[in-house]
């Protein structure tokens, strides 16, 4: 079988110990026709580490001179693609040999069913620290073990797109909450708006090897969720918040994981909504204070 050429990139902002890892899994990639591997440096401090990598592994380094977010450098690699595909990886996301080669059979096959984008499983690779174990119960990336026909939307750490589909919908959107954060829901719904499709395999693999602290690991619940409930911009807000966004979220996790006879980690579901809610004040007041609310 013939395969498709494809372009990879990885966007990366201070990166360079996960990429030391990720770059020679994807320089083993099963994959006979990769055309290109860029990194989009997004005006990270660790240059001089990037470039060390940069000698000694088969890539195309890509330096911004500031750090314009994900959206922005998700948009840079669209714009120096050649091929039709293009793939990308987060820097701490380390694939399975045949991942890409899962990703392409997969696009091909569903050809007939207008489908542009596919996704594969982020496994987490760590679970022995407690702010790692929460992400893996209560965090998961990825929809299951079963192929899935036209999710919800494709989580941005590891895909393949069609390039060219992507460049006619305007690509991603990088103003606001979309600089950081929401980028990949923003384009599956964009490209599903556009008549097109997207599919979720398993089979394709990587594993996350992102660490966390408790700190760290309710930050990142707080923006991942911020553009789905009502922004903090009122006490009412914040208070409504509290009761209806973070507890229903805490409740459940409590009960399952005293369940399990996760107790520590049943603690950290009281912790929870509490100090979501800390992060809601936060907001609250350094938007009444015409702060950056979400820095």
């Amino acid at each position: 079988m013939a395969y498709p050429p494809v372009t990879l990139y990885i966007p990366a902002y201070n990166a360079s110990d996960y990429l030391k890892k990720t770059l020679p899994a994807i320089c083993a990639l099963d994959y006979p026709a990769l055309e290109k591997v860029y990194i989009i440096n997004d005006g990270s401090r660790d240059k001089e580490d990037l470039l060390s990598l940069k000698e000694k592994y088969d890539i195309e380094l890509i330096n911004k001179t500031n750090n314009e977010g994900l959206a922005a450098a998700r948009n840079t690699a669209l714009s120096l693609c050649k091929t039709e595909l293009i793939a990308s990886l987060d820097a701490d996301c380390l694939p399975d040999k045949n991942w890409l080669k899962c990703l392409v059979d997969r696009y091909l096959r569903e050809q007939s069913r207008r489908v542009t984008g596919v996704g594969g499983k982020l496994e987490e690779k760590y679970h022995e620290k407690l702010a790692d174990l929460f992400r893996s119960r209560h965090m998961i990336q990825h929809h299951g073990d079963s192929p899935l026909f036209n999710p919800e939307f494709l989580a941005g750490n590891n895909t393949l797109l069609n390039c060219k589909i992507l460049q006619q919908i305007g690509g991603y959107p990088e103003k606001g909450i979309y600089r950081t954060n929401h980028e990949d829901y923003a384009i599956s719904r964009t490209i599903k708006k556009s008549g097109y499709y997207l599919f979720y395999d398993p089979a394709a693999r990587v594993r996350h090897l992102r660490q966390d602290n408790l700190s760290s690991i309710f930050k990142t619940f707080w923006r991942w969720y911020f553009l789905f409930h009502p922004d903090p911009q009122s006490i009412y807000n914040v208070l409504n918040k509290f009761r209806r966004q973070w507890i229903h979220h805490a409740l459940p996790w409590f009960i399952q994981d005293c369940r399990a006879g996760q107790w520590k980690l049943a603690g950290v579901d009281i912790i929870f909504p509490f100090y979501q809610s800390w992060l809601d004040w936060q907001y609250y007041f350094r938007r009444n204070n015409h702060e950056n609310p979400t820095s």
